[in-house]
This record gives structure tokens, sequence and C-alpha cells, in this order.
């Protein structure tokens, strides 16, 4: 489709690096997969397979890979991988993928893509991760991804990960003040990278959309990356139908982006009910990042797809 051209694309969706760096690949939600596959049977085998672990929390817990279930994926440049916490051989193997895989276990997980062989150590950060996290579009060595709940440790949020050495650069989104959900931090969605302005989109289940100038700073001949966060915006909405039982504030999807506009929608409340009654309509928004203006379209979970001269959504 035209609307897909890569001219199209606001500029750090024309990824550049070799991998998948967000869920479903790009800020359109529509590039999910990496490589190419000659196929005579059309049938897929199993190549290996990888164990994890679970996380308890209360009378929580947590096993497997999530909601989404996708794990991300990255060709790393040899300049890149020789700063890396890597094994020798995934160092050595030019052709390595590495998988990165944050799991409802607390841990991310580096992986071979071709043998499911370990990359390096498992990286735990004690709070369960639902959604796939992201990598930077830039190909800098940096991890954001956002707790889906609280833990032991403390209240969730989301990390910005060094992948030189593993270590947590930055934190945010815990406690926030300005959440009309209280102390309520979840994110399960994956974040946007602006190349352009360094600025990470974030919109998190807290009712809030984060963007924050990262200030990054990474020198891919020494190895040495830093980022000063800087600028902070933060957009909130109201509904007058929101409350804790249903038409929830906040955020859980990964947001689509289309020349400088989001898209993102709001949870409902279903409670187990979408069998037993017809479920009321919710909304979508539709934002102008630049201008932080909002457009709401209403769409229903009922109704057939058409075509209409205004942006109306049915799901």
């Amino acid at each position: 489709m035209d609307s897909t051209k890569s001219e199209n694309l606001i500029s750090y969706t024309n990824i550049e690096v070799d991998g998948i760096v967000t869920f479903r690949g790009n800020s359109f939600r529509d590039t999910p997969s990496h490589g190419y596959a000659d196929m005579t049977d059309f049938r897929l085998d199993k190549l290996w397979s990888a164990d994890t672990g679970s996380l308890s929390s209360g009378s929580a817990v947590w096993t497997g890979s999530g909601w989404t279930g996708q794990p991300l994926m990255m060709k790393w440049p040899k300049e890149v991988k020789a700063h890396m916490n890597m094994t020798k051989k995934a160092k050595a193997d030019d052709e390595l993928v590495e998988v990165i895989y944050a799991c409802m276990d607390g841990y991310v997980y580096f992986l071979d893509l071709r043998t499911g062989e370990k990359t390096r150590d498992p990286l735990y950060l004690g709070y369960t991760f639902k959604g796939a996290g992201a990598l930077d579009p830039r190909g800098y060595p940096i991890m954001y991804v956002g707790a889906g709940y609280n833990s032991n440790e403390g209240t969730a949020k989301v990390f910005v990960v060094n992948l030189l050495d593993c270590s947590v650069m930055y934190t945010f989104g815990d406690n926030d003040e300005f959440s009309l959900r209280g102390s309520l931090s979840f994110f399960d969605g994956s974040a946007l990278v602006d190349a352009e302005t360094d600025t990470r989109i974030y919109p998190g289940e807290n009712g809030i959309l984060y963007l924050i100038r990262l200030n990054t700073k990474y020198d891919l001949n020494s190895g040495t990356l830093s980022i000063d966060p800087g600028r902070t915006v933060k957009w909130r909405y109201y509904g007058t139908r929101s409350s804790t039982e249903s038409f929830w504030l906040g955020m859980e999807d990964s947001a689509a982006i289309y020349k400088g506009y989001i898209f993102m929608t709001q949870p409902l409340s279903l409670s187990g009910r979408l069998m037993q009654k017809p479920v009321r309509s919710c909304g979508i928004q539709i934002m102008n990042v630049l201008l932080m203006t909002v457009f709401p379209v209403e769409f229903s979970l009922r109704l057939p797809v058409e075509r209409t001269a205004l942006p109306i959504i049915y799901m």
C-alpha cells in the first residue's frame, strides 16, 4: 500500500539495523519477521527450546513469555560486539543473530537464533515482563523494557538497559504523581524512539504518555555509552465514564505512529463478561505528538469495518 512506503514513514521507522527492534518491527507494527525462508514442505519444525523459570510476588506466580510472546533480535556489528559481555563464541560468530527475550520470570535472556545457546548470562531485573521490550533503532546497544506488574522488588517501572554490560542506566514511571491511577505503573507496551530528536516515546497503563529526551552519547570505537535524560513531556487524559470498575485510564498497547500522529487505545474492563453481554464502546486516542493535541475516536467491538471520510476504527 502507498501509505506504508518508506518515504511516508516518520524518520525512526526507517529501520536500518538488521533485526527486530520493537513489537511487530516498526511504528506501524506491521513488520514482525526477520530473515527469509526457502520452504518446500510449508510446515514448521522445532529447532530448539530454552527453559525459563517463575517469579513469585505475593499470591501471584508468573511464568512463560508474556502477552505478546515476541522476542527481539539483532545482528550486532562486530565493532559493537567487541565491547559486549558476550561469550567468546558469540563474539567470534560473524553471522550471529542475538535473540533478546524479556520473560515473566524477571529475567532477560540472550540466545543464539540458530542454536539456542546462551550468548551471555541472563539479566535478572526482578519484575515480570509481559511486553516485548524494544531495542534502539539506531543500532545503539540499548534496551527499553517495562515491568508488567509489581514485585517483591517494588513498584513496576521502565528500565533502560546498557547492552554492553547489561547495567541499568535509568528507570522511570513508578509512583508517578502525574498519574490519575495512583501507584499503578504497569508497562505492557513496546517503546519507540525518534532518532532525529533522540526521544523515547512510551505510553503506560498508568494513563501517561512519556516523551523523554535521552541525550544519548555512544562512541562505537571506545565502546562507551551514556544517557542523560532531560526534557520530559507527559500527557494524560480523563474520561467521564472512567472508574476503577470500567473504562480504565491507561494504555496497555504498543502505540502506532504515522507522520507525527500516535495511535493508542485504552483498556476495557470486561471482567469476564465478554460472552455474556454486549460490550460498550470505548475510545482510541489519535494525538499529534508535536502539538500535543488529541482527537478521540469511537470504536465498537460489534460493528463491521466501513470506509468513511473520518478516521473511525471498528474493532
